[in-house]
């Protein structure tokens, strides 16, 4: 029996390697990104799309993670310019949001929902660099702004986070 497999063959294997490898985080950013599940899911999609189409042209300038997330995070902000989403109402009331499948910890539900409120451009930061345990410079070049910026970013969104929290934390005190 011969290993040799074909060009496509292999194509197919290494896309289905980078799915099952990084599909899970892909989701969470871009669910994060978007605030949308069903959203998030298609934009997971259309990146392993734009992946399976690119993928005989990646360099390896980057990591292949470093690639994703920038087709990812380009997906997302490219979801969040059209036009059908400017007019679609993208709140859900509290019986639409499904049960988690563990029980959550409130303080880490706390911290999630004030990172998901940050400005994008601070959130998108703390993803990549937290989430996604990026360094600075895998960050700086998904988002394609130096790493200085990066690190501005994450030190004013710490800032930001710890000024909510501690409003909360008082709120709660008060109660």
């Amino acid at each position: 029996m011969s290993t040799n497999f074909s060009p496509d063959a292999q194509k197919e294997m290494h896309l289905e390697q980078l799915m099952n490898q990084y599909g899970d985080s892909l989701l969470r950013l871009c669910y994060l990104y978007l605030k949308d599940a069903a959203l998030a899911q298609d934009a997971v999609q259309d990146t392993f799309v734009k992946a399976w189409k690119k993928l005989d042209t990646f360099e390896g300038r980057s990591s292949e993670k470093t690639w994703l997330c920038r087709i990812a995070v380009n997906t997302c902000r490219d979801y969040k310019k059209s036009r059908w989403l400017r007019f679609v109402d993208m709140r859900r009331s509290i019986d639409e949001i499904p049960l988690p499948i563990q029980p959550v910890d409130p303080v880490v539900q706390e911290v999630y929902a004030t990172v998901k409120a940050l400005p994008e451009k601070y959130r998108v930061c703390v993803l990549l660099y937290y989430w996604q345990q990026m360094t600075l410079e895998e960050a700086a070049d998904v988002l394609g702004i130096s790493k200085s910026t990066v690190h501005h970013r994450l030190e004013k969104a710490k800032e930001m986070l710890k000024t909510e929290l501690e409003r909360s934390e008082m709120e709660c005190v008060r109660m």
